[in-house]
């Protein structure tokens, strides 16, 4: 769809952490996403902390890449909606400015 690399979360080896933002869903909801999502992801939970704060976690779900290759680069146009999307929902600008300077195909 997007001719790059697909999103995912890996596991932070500089411990910096991973900054996004969760949603409040239905069932209904979920079970649109998992159509729409199609084979190449799982959904799995994870505990997030709202703002880092280490004494409030939060049980989510997220989707995960079940067959992971690359790195691949992702597309431009992809590359663009995330920075957006990081930007309109208020991200650290830190955060906002990593994303923005990662390479795109």
């Amino acid at each position: 769809m997007w001719g790059g690399g697909s999103e995912d979360v890996v596991a932070d080896e500089l411990g910096i952490g991973v900054w996004g933002f969760v949603y409040e869903m239905t069932v209904a909801d979920w079970i649109r996403l998992d159509e729409a999502i199609g084979e190449g992801y799982r959904r799995m939970r994870i505990s997030v902390w709202e703002g880092g704060v280490q004494d409030c976690p939060m049980e989510v779900q997220l989707y995960r890449v079940i067959d992971p290759t690359g790195p691949h680069l992702p597309a431009k146009t992809y590359h663009e909606k995330i920075v957006r999307g990081a930007q309109t929902r208020g991200l650290p600008a830190g955060w906002v400015t990593w994303l923005r300077g990662l390479p795109t195909k």
